[in-house]
């Protein structure tokens, strides 16, 4: 009997410590190692609000409500999450979940309808810049117009908005 306790004893004390081990290792990948990223990030900080500032060069007036779409987003280090909304007067307004890094200047989003119930995909590029007060995004969004047609929209400009 007192080997079958010792072998029992000895499978416990190996699963509590598996999962002890798997219990901390996921706590240091995905609360300790982002903190410690966002503390060492030195680059730009793109938190809050853009809204739409120009569509190929042509400015959209924020009272027009032919075109609503502006991101919200949160960065942890060069990772940014958040949501992404656009509609028009004839369309719904749709939300987007968003994700993506910032390297080199640049800003590239994928986003995916927050929706189960829509099929819809979108990238963007953008490149971030300060123009005289304010940080801007100016790229292009590529996204599904309707089953297997792609369409790009070039020189879209966002722009944070500042409380």
């Amino acid at each position: 009997m007192s080997n079958f306790v010792s072998l029992i004893i000895g499978i416990v004390s190996s699963l509590v410590a598996t999962a002890v081990f798997i219990v901390l290792s996921e706590f240091f990948r995905r609360i300790v190692l982002p903190w410690y990223e966002d503390k060492i990030y030195r680059g730009v900080r793109i938190d809050g609000e853009w809204r739409i500032k120009s569509v190929d060069g042509k400015a959209v007036d924020p009272k027009d409500a032919t075109l609503t779409s502006k991101f919200t987003l949160h960065q942890k280090g060069e990772k940014v999450m958040g949501q992404y909304f656009h509609g028009g007067v004839d369309e719904k307004d749709e939300v987007y979940l968003v994700t993506g890094h910032i390297r080199d200047g640049y800003l590239s989003l994928i986003s995916e309808p927050k929706s189960r119930r829509s099929i819809d995909a979108g990238v963007g590029l953008y490149h971030i810049r300060y123009d005289g007060s304010k940080l801007q995004l100016l790229g292009a969004l590529t996204y599904i117009v309707n089953h297997g047609e792609v369409e790009t929209q070039k020189m879209m400009c966002y722009e944070l908005q500042v409380a």
